[in-house]
């Protein structure tokens, strides 16, 4: 019983940390935070997620290096609220 209080204990601070990031004024921080609280599979931020459907932060680098790629092949870049809204889905 120990073992899963302890284990609950450092899920609960690992989303609370991810949590912090997604208001942080760095779009980087936003983008790890909103990660990672998918990659944890933190339902209970589903709402939070979504709303940040509006971040219009350029997602940078998503893709990686698209430079060798003629500009009419290139993928988008996405949009942090875009990401948000893709993750918030998945948790669903």
């Amino acid at each position: 019983l120990a073992v899963v209080v302890v284990v609950g204990l450092i899920f609960a601070l690992r989303v609370a940390a991810a949590r912090d990031l997604t208001g942080d004024k760095s779009w980087v921080a936003r983008w790890i935070g909103v990660e990672a609280l998918a990659a944890l599979g933190a339902k209970a931020e589903v709402e939070r997620l979504a709303g940040m459907a509006g971040d219009k932060a350029k997602l940078t680098g998503y893709w990686g290096d698209q430079s060798g790629v003629p500009k009419k092949d290139q993928k988008p870049t996405p949009t942090l609220g875009q990401r948000a809204t893709e993750l918030a889905a998945t948790l669903r």
